[in-house]
C-alpha cells in the first residue's frame, strides 16, 4: 500500500471525528446565567417547598413555615428590592418585588 494513501486516510479519519464544543462561559446579553447565587437559592427553595408539601400533604402558607419546620435554617438574603415568595400551584420559589 502507498504510504501517502495511509496518511490521507488517517487525516480524514481524524478530521471526521466528532468534537464536543464546550458551553459558552458567558450568557448572551440580557440573559442571566442559571448558576448565579440567586438562581441556586431559588432552585434549593423550590426543592424544599416540594419536599415539605410531599411530607405534609399540603403546600406551606409561606416560606417561613418551611423554615419553622426545620427544612431550612433561615432564608438566604434576597437580591436588593426583592423578597422570596412562591407559586403555590407550581410549588416553585420566585422573587417578588418588596
Amino acid at each position: 500500500m502507498y504510504p501517502g494513501l495511509i496518511l490521507v486516510i488517517a487525516l480524514l479519519l481524524v478530521g471526521c471525528s466528532r468534537h464536543q464544543e464546550s458551553a459558552p462561559t458567558t450568557a448572551p446579553p440580557g440573559i442571566r446565567p442559571a448558576a448565579d447565587a440567586t438562581g441556586v437559592a431559588l432552585q434549593q427553595l423550590t426543592q424544599l417547598l416540594r419536599k415539605y408539601s410531599a411530607a405534609n400533604q399540603h403546600a406551606p402558607a409561606s416560606l417561613r413555615e418551611v423554615v419553622s419546620e426545620d427544612y431550612l435554617a433561615s432564608l438566604p438574603p434576597p437580591p436588593a428590592g426583592k423578597n422570596y415568595g412562591f407559586d403555590p400551584k407550581r410549588l416553585e420559589a420566585i422573587l417578588v418585588a418588596q
